[in-house]
């Protein structure tokens, strides 16, 4: 059977352990010596239909792997008992891996079976007699041995095991001592985790197997499984003659673990490890053959946890000092100021092998600088990293603050010598990009719905390390922030405009549009990685706009310099006919008009008090004109649709509003002496919506008639609304309805209201204070906010249901948030 495995796999099929016979061989005497995956249990059968009702399993059974595992369940079902059983995977050469199942026969009728089988035949095996039938399109074979049963998908596993038998090959010593540490009333599980990792780099990239990688040989544990969760706790057997990770933390005092509290919700996962004692550590080193000499020892000696952060690109080793400031005083003579950060020191190191003493337990080939937070000490080999994990400290954006994982260290002890962990969705989104080509859409498809990450606890005596490890279902809790920085990257050059979300239509994914001070337009990847740039003569107007100019869903950019209208395609490439020249200079940012979503695009510019349309061939377009009265248009014209009728607002300098036909005819008229504030207009409970110079809202019907509602708000005052909800600041009192909520006195940018299928929040970010906060519409604070920013937001609605934000950090990085 050709079968490509997985981690997941590991705590999917959980099911099956040991018992004993009174025969001359048991169940598990009989596995095949190449196994790599053992499951055993007293009720097999009972077990796996437990498994299978699993919420994981469930929500993940179209899945090929899941309704592989689900096929071989159903197999050893049919047999009518099936008591004490084992269930096994196993290699066969250097690329399949075959199934095979292990059973008393006196607990075994076929009789269920017969039915289902065909093609049934026998031969002859180094004097063994073997059964080769069909069931179910598969071909199977079967072999006694006294009163036990092997059947396997593979001829050359039951054909080398009758070989073993006969020769009097033993099984694997270290299997075999595993195997006396398991709690023969439950379930267990027996992974051999070197030729676990071979298996698994057939579907997945070298170097991605960070969560057990290079722990232990043979481990066993006891499953525990219901319907929200996978629970296994047991023993670890090391072959002292391999220098594995295990092996350096003997005689470690075990501790509490807290390197969660500088772990960002980006962050794929974690491993961190109790070294108390460092004479002890370098001892055990020396037994192991590993150098155990270093001319840190005075700085590294204060330290209890040494961890290590993994990211997609970058991964951080952080050490936890009993002693912080005695530790920073050691490390000065090493270190040289770089820069201040939101208030902390990042240092360059100038001896970038400070930590090669902690390999291979925690690897980073060069320590090139070091920040401080609070009692950690975080190294990296670029400032970036350490700004990325500063921004996330000050948000208080960590795992140690999700109730998701609360909810699983409860399950494990307070101290151990190693724990580990892994974000679910985080670690299956980087392993997408690690599998090879056929295994690709198997993780993509994977959903970890509520199970938010894996734990795995460690303590290591002298002959064993002792394992925990869990995958509990955690609903969503309220106190739990819903907001993770995504990503930050830095910009060679200063931009500007803030940064827009342009849909590549290829890929479905979101590129970054900007312009620099140097004029030049770049479209960036979400990692800031250049995909094309375009130099200009002239700055954009305002924000470019993307949409479909030939309605066959290929995306385009358009914008507005003084001069020319430009239309760009997603490889920087010029619109024929754009981009148009103008002889007269624009003076506010196009818009695009679609009055009947049908693809007849209406460019629209101001150039001074004069409004002007082009078509998408870049003519003019006959019949619409208009000319303000007074004073020059202030703001891009808006256009509203109210039933079957069309309504362009045009605001001018002098607080003047039009509000006219398609055609640039007015098309509502009224009279007023009030002053309008010169804020936006916008469309609320079906008016025209805007406020006055003195404060108060002001509302037009579409018949003409003037309302205003009085609102008290300060001359430097903000208003943003869509049909059915009213958002203004006035200085640091945002309303959103009726709500009233007291912000820090800032300086704020105009609220924007942020639409996603069924959620509308409210977002408002303070310069000064470099904060972005985000409301729900009823006035709450989304949970996590405000985090760092500085500039309005751009966003969009994944297909996950989520929200992408994205806004200036510093003046030459910008960050990505995600709101789940």
């Amino acid at each position: 059977m050709k079968f490509v495995f997985s981690l997941f796999l590991t705590f999917l099929l959980l099911s099956c352990t040991s018992s004993t016979q009174p025969s001359a061989w048991r169940p598990i005497d009989l596995i095949p010596s190449s196994s790599i995956l053992i499951f055993q249990s007293e009720d097999l059968a009972s077990t796996s239909s437990t498994l299978l009702k699993n919420s994981f399993f469930e929500e993940n059974q179209d899945l090929p792997i899941f309704k592989e595992v689900a096929n071989q369940v159903e197999f050893f079902n049919q047999f009518e008992t099936a008591a004490n059983g084992v269930f096994c995977f196993s290699a066969v050469g250097k690329k399949d891996i075959a199934a095979s199942f292990i059973a008393s026969s006196e607990d075994v009728n076929f009789q269920g079976l017969k039915a289902e089988i065909s093609n049934h035949k026998t031969f002859n095996y180094e004097g063994k007699q073997i059964h080769e039938f069909t069931w179910k399109e598969k071909n199977l074979y079967a072999v006694w041995f006294e009163n036990n049963i092997l059947v396997s998908d593979s001829k050359l596993i039951v054909e080398n095991k009758i070989r073993d038998i006969e020769n009097q090959i033993p099984i694997d010593e270290a299997f075999t001592d595993v195997l006396k540490t398991v709690d023969g009333d439950s379930p267990s599980l027996f992974l051999h985790l070197d030729e676990f990792k071979n298996i698994y780099n057939k579907a997945f990239a070298e170097h991605t197997y960070f969560l057990f990688s290079n722990l232990t040989d043979w481990v066993a544990l006891d499953v525990k499984i219901n319907s929200d969760k996978l629970q296994l706790s047991g023993v670890g057997i090391n072959n002292h003659a391999q220098k594995r990770k295990v092996g350096l933390l003997k005689n470690q005092k075990r501790i509490q673990h807290e390197i969660a509290k500088l772990v960002p919700l980006n962050a794929i996962g974690f491993e961190s490890y109790a070294i108390t004692d460092f004479e002890a550590y370098l001892a055990q080193r020396k037994t192991l053959g590993l150098p155990d000499k270093t001319k840190y020892q005075p700085i590294l000696e204060h330290l209890s946890e040494v961890s290590k952060i993994h990211f997609t690109n970058q991964d951080l080793v952080v050490l936890r000092s009993k002693k912080a400031a005695t530790t920073l005083e050691d490390l000065k003579p090493l270190m040289e100021f770089q820069k201040n950060f939101r208030n902390f020191e990042i240092f360059q190191l100038n001896e970038t092998d400070l930590l090669q003493i902690y390999a291979p337990l925690i690897v980073l080939k060069q320590a090139n600088f070091v920040t401080q937070i609070e009692d950690f000490f975080v190294f990296s080999t670029s400032v970036e990293a350490l700004e990325n994990t500063i921004i996330n400290h000050v948000n208080r954006l960590s795992l140690h603050q999700q109730s998701s994982y609360q909810t699983q260290v409860e399950k494990l002890s307070n101290e151990s010598t190693a724990l580990l962990y892994a974000l679910s969705e985080n670690w299956a989104d980087y392993m997408q990009t690690k599998s090879h080509s056929t295994f690709k859409q198997n993780v993509k498809a994977l959903s970890f719905s509520d199970y938010k990450g894996l734990a795995l606890q460690m303590n290591v005596d002298e002959e064993y390390a002792y394992l925990n490890a869990v995958l509990q279902e955690t609903k969503q809790d309220i106190e739990t922030a819903v907001v993770k920085q995504k990503g930050r990257f830095k910009l060679e050059t200063k931009t500007l405009n803030k940064p827009q979300f342009f849909t590549n239509w290829r890929t479905k994914q979101r590129d970054v549009f900007l312009q620099d001070q140097n004029l030049q337009t770049q479209l960036l990847d979400d990692n800031g990685n250049l995909i094309w740039d375009k130099k200009l003569n002239e700055v954009i107007l305002g924000q470019a706009i993307e949409f479909d100019i030939y309605r066959n869903t290929r995306l385009q950019l358009a914008f507005a310099t003084e001069n020319k209208i430009y239309v760009l395609d997603k490889n920087g490439n010029n619109v024929a006919p754009f981009p148009i020249q103008l002889k007269e200079k624009i003076t506010q940012p196009l818009q695009i008009f679609d009055y009947d979503n049908n693809g007849k695009h209406r460019f629209i510019i101001c150039q001074g008090n004069k409004m002007k349309a082009f078509n998408k061939e870049g003519k003019q377009v006959k019949g619409f004109a208009f000319t303000t009265d007074n004073s020059a248009i202030s703001h891009p014209p808006k256009h509203f649709r109210i039933g079957r009728k069309d309504y362009l607002l045009v605001q001018e300098a002098s607080g003047k509003l039009h509000i006219l036909d398609r055609t640039g005819k007015e098309r509502v008229s009224y009279t007023t002496d009030v002053e309008f504030s010169g804020n936006p207009w916008f469309l609320y409970d079906g008016k025209f919506t805007s406020t006055t110079k003195d404060g108060n809202l002001v509302q037009i019907s579409e018949e003409g008639k003037l309302e205003i509602t009085e609102k008290d708000l300060l001359p430097t005052h903000f208003i943003s609304a869509n049909n059915r909800l009213l958002v203004t600041l006035s200085e640091n009192i945002l309303q959103i309805n009726e709500v009233q909520i007291e912000l820090d006195y800032g300086l704020y940018t105009a609220p924007q209201i942020i639409q996603s299928q069924d959620k509308t929040w409210v977002s408002v970010t303070d310069t000064q204070a470099k904060k972005l906060y985000v409301f729900d519409e009823f006035g709450n604070a989304l949970k996590g906010f405000p985090v760092y920013g500085n500039s309005a937001v751009d966003y969009f609605s994944t297909e996950a249901s989520k929200i992408q934000l994205m806004l200036m950090g510093e003046e030459d990085s910008i960050l990505f948030y995600e709101i789940n």
